[in-house]
């Protein structure tokens, strides 16, 4: 893609089957957003990380998604090679292990001047990632604000309220 407004890394092609899972380029497609998917470990492509940020901040983009497994090592990684110049979004991709928490908490834990925003696990984290991205590129971009305004309430008339208990009947059960 030449010019994307939002990428997404991955931290390893393992990671692929959540992001297929969320759909979250819904969100993109259905702004019409450019955007770029990428899978680059923190650990294993350091350089290619740093040059990948580089070419974002060239691209102009308005948000990156960091979505790796169960450290905050790819969203710090991010934020530390942009220096601050682009919001990065990070998602921990998890087991059901306990252990999994502490991606959460090392992203909110990052040091100062290394700044990620952090969001849910798994598929439900990463369309929350794509809403709030989709967002940032609305501040700039009018048109997208309505398609995003659009799509969403499109995507909450998919699904009508599994519960809808008219209060009466809620008093009568107490």
């Amino acid at each position: 893609m030449d010019n994307p407004r939002i990428a997404v890394v991955l931290g390893s092609r393992s990671d692929l089957k959540l992001f297929r899972a969320s759909k979250m380029w819904e969100v993109f497609t259905a702004c019409l957003i450019p955007w770029r998917l990428a899978v680059l470990s923190a650990h294993r492509h350091d350089n290619d990380l740093w040059m990948f940020c580089e070419e974002m901040q060239h691209h102009g983009v308005c948000a990156i998604i960091g979505a790796a497994g169960m450290t905050p090592a790819l969203p710090g990684a991010l934020a530390a090679k942009t220096g601050g110049a682009i919001p990065i979004l990070g998602v921990p991709l998890s087991t059901a292990s306990p252990d999994s928490f502490m991606a959460i908490y090392g992203i909110t834990g990052l040091p100062p001047r290394t700044v990620a925003a952090a969001f849910g696990f798994n598929e439900p984290g990463l369309i929350n990632a794509a809403i709030f991205a989709a967002q940032l590129v609305a501040l700039v971009d009018g048109q997208v604000a309505e398609r995003l305004a659009h799509h969403l309430k499109n995507k909450a008339l998919e699904k009508p309220p599994e519960y809808d208990i008219p209060l009466a009947e809620l008093e009568k059960e107490t």
